[in-house]
């Protein structure tokens, strides 16, 4: 607890959980406006199968003990909240919620994934990718001669390279 890598780690989750408030906060008040234009996504095989279509759901999908489902804006409510308390108790970050995982969080949260939304971005690989590109957001050790996405891209792609080191598992696209 007392060693300098463990109080930069610290340091690290409770300076830069802060900026969570925000990306949640703005998804909190468009989530409304999401529900009072009806807001879909593009309805084809993809977004049906995955059941992504409707942005302006009250509740996410029933599960064992809410046989309605939770409200989502009570998700985003609990997300801001996470970040608000993150050096009290820094469980958003166990969550894998951070700057590289904000957008996916709030996505599948507004389309009522709910707790499974921290079951998809805790994964493992997930973890690993969002910890290499955080190490590209720094000021020193990095390579000023990219552009930050050029950056990302690398780390994800040094995560990738990992698992899937002949890239027969990625995307053609």
């Amino acid at each position: 607890m007392y060693t300098p890598t463990y109080q930069e780690a610290r340091k690290a989750e409770y300076t830069g959980g802060k900026a969570g408030i925000g990306p949640f906060a703005l998804n909190n008040a468009h989530h409304i406006l999401t529900q009072l234009t009806g807001l879909k996504m593009v309805d084809n095989e993809f977004t049906r199968t995955l059941d992504l279509i409707d942005l302006g759901r009250i509740y996410d999908y029933p599960t064992a003990g809410t046989p309605k489902g939770r409200r989502i804006l009570d998700w985003l409510s609990a997300m801001i909240n996470g970040f608000v308390d993150i050096a009290k108790d820094p469980y958003i970050v166990r969550l894998n919620v951070n700057s590289w995982t904000y957008n996916m969080v709030n996505f599948l949260l507004r389309t009522g994934k709910g707790k499974w939304t921290f079951y998809f971005v805790g994964q493992p690989i997930f973890k690993e990718i969002a910890e290499e590109v955080a190490k590209t957001k720094g000021k020193y050790g990095v390579d000023r001669t990219k552009t930050p996405s050029q950056l990302e891209k690398e780390a994800i792609k040094k995560v990738l390279d990992k698992y899937d080191p002949t890239g027969g598992h990625r995307s053609r696209y």
